[in-house]
């Protein structure tokens, strides 16, 4: 016999015989929750922000023997920029600000908020590295990138910036329960993608 007992949308245990069954923030050590999957938002950005910035990257590496392609596990970090031997030496996340960066300016804000959900790909772990399914170069790097409504605008961080802070409580108009590490936007790089 088991008893479900449904807490915060992605968080279910089972008890009984068959023992208990983690939710996906467990299983990653997370402080916080991960917000439900917003399927709508995801149709309406997410190739359109793959695509800007697969673009951009790939002319800028123009004559490097570098590509840059769509990772083709869906689950798996976005881009994957690859040598000449076919080994990954970049990987790219990318997220579409829609809501409150419109318009050709720079990041309008101090401050750029790096949901914690993501840290296991900033930290390198099994549940990300598992998602790529080609070999990792030896020293390979990973940043996250966040773009404007439009796509033509971009704020690039490390990786290993975003993990110098600390992580901190936070609520928007789409999740609560959630921890970002804020990254001062003068510790990230700002680019103008040529559309």
């Amino acid at each position: 016999m088991h008893l479900t007992i449904a807490l915060p949308s992605e968080v279910c245990y089972k008890i009984g015989t068959g023992g208990e069954s983690m939710s996906e923030a467990q299983k990653r050590g997370m402080m916080g929750v991960i917000k439900k999957f917003d399927r709508a938002d995801h149709v309406q950005y997410d190739k359109l922000g793959r695509d800007s910035m697969r673009d951009f990257i790939n002319k800028m590496f123009a004559g490097k023997d570098l590509k840059t392609i769509d990772n083709p596990d869906a689950y798996g970090i976005d881009l994957l920029t690859l040598n000449s031997k076919d080994e990954v030496v970049h990987c790219w996340e990318i997220e579409v600000r829609h809501g409150n960066w419109q318009g050709d300016i720079r990041f309008p804000y101090g401050e750029i908020n790096c949901i914690e959900r993501k840290d296991h790909q900033w930290r390198r772990e099994e549940s990300f590295t598992k998602k790529i399914p080609f070999k990792l170069a030896e020293h390979y790097g990973v940043s996250y990138v966040q773009l404007n409504k439009e796509c033509t605008r971009a704020v690039v961080i490390d990786s290993r910036k975003i993990l110098e802070y600390p992580l901190k409580p936070w609520a928007n108009r789409k999740s609560d329960g959630e921890y970002v590490r804020q990254v001062p936007i003068n510790e990230t790089i700002q680019v103008k993608l040529n559309k």
